[in-house]
């Protein structure tokens, strides 16, 4: 079913899946983007309504702002205008279904940034989903992205170091006020190297962007929500610190006395938690629906 959803003066192209004609509805999820442009048909999301909505959960999907049908641009977004995006669409998503259908959000890699801000903001929010999200700052996150990532693409130790040392600029130069059209002005060399494409901003729109979110602390809208979080990373991810982002996780859910939470980290998958296959890991679709189970069935009816 095609929807349309209005956000921030913007018109955004949606759809919801349904769960089989006379299956039960056990509960309903919007799914939101990770970082870049996006739409509602990326396979990722394909994939994961395909099984979601076997197992009786409704799916709503979006293309993010200026992608596939949607209006307006993501690179002109910040963190709580994407928030506000996916309040609305749950919003949406709650007028096609029945008053009691326990409605949450699931959000990928940077998505999970943006549902964990928009649940500690609102109460409408039953539970928040988060696939391989980052408990560090996304300058922080970048410079261990770099120096995992860029190895594993068959760049060199020099090539590596380079390529941190360039974020690290750009970071003092954001930091002490340079304009974003000045640091993209003085990385103009660097965009000759083969590594470049890798650290982002090759050009001044998504560098902007970039810009502007490296320093956002993901710990107080952690430590904000108040209903259920899954968090589920990859083994084998090369673009999250997994260790620091459980611990930071655990501890958060500690801080806001939240007994329902679970954190796992699923063996032999990375960022995409892809298994052999093309597809998302089975371990992690049947580690998502046992916690939904279990947390829609605790829900009260409104």
């Amino acid at each position: 079913m095609d929807l349309e959803l209005k956000s921030g003066g913007w018109q955004l192209a949606a759809t919801l899946d349904y769960p089989q004609r006379g299956a039960e509805l056990a509960g309903a999820v919007v799914l939101v983007h990770g970082s870049g442009p996006a739409t509602r048909d990326a396979a990722y999301w394909l994939d994961l309504s395909s099984h979601l909505t076997t197992h009786g959960y409704a799916c709503l999907r979006y293309d993010k702002p200026g992608c596939g049908d949607s209006g307006g641009d993501w690179r002109r977004q910040t963190f709580d205008d994407r928030a506000s995006e996916s309040l609305e669409a749950l919003d949406a998503l709650k007028r096609q279904l029945p008053d009691n259908t326990c409605v949450g959000l699931m959000g990928g890699s940077q998505g999970g940034w943006i549902v964990l801000i928009a649940a500690a903001r609102s109460p409408t929010v039953d539970f928040v989903i988060c696939y391989s999200a980052s408990g560090v700052s996304p300058a922080e996150q970048e410079e261990y992205r770099l120096a995992h990532h860029l190895p594993a693409e068959g760049h060199t130790a020099d090539e590596t170091v380079e390529a941190i040392a360039l974020l690290r600029s750009r970071l003092a130069s954001n930091r002490s006020g340079v304009a974003a059209e000045r640091i993209f002005k003085s990385e103009a060399s660097a965009r000759s190297k083969r590594w470049f494409a890798l650290v982002g901003g090759t050009e001044l729109e998504g560098l902007a962007f970039d810009l502007a979110i490296y320093d956002y602390d993901p710990r107080p809208a952690l430590e904000a929500v108040r209903c259920p979080v899954l968090a589920i990373w990859g083994e084998r991810d090369l673009f999250v610190p997994i260790e620091r982002s459980l611990a930071i996780f655990r501890q958060s859910s500690h801080r806001a006395r939240r007994t329902s939470d679970k954190f796992l980290v699923v063996p032999n998958v990375g960022h995409g938690l892809r298994g052999d296959g093309a597809g998302i890991a089975p371990a992690v679709i049947e580690e998502t629906v046992q916690w939904l189970s279990r947390v829609s069935s605790r829900q009260p009816s409104r």
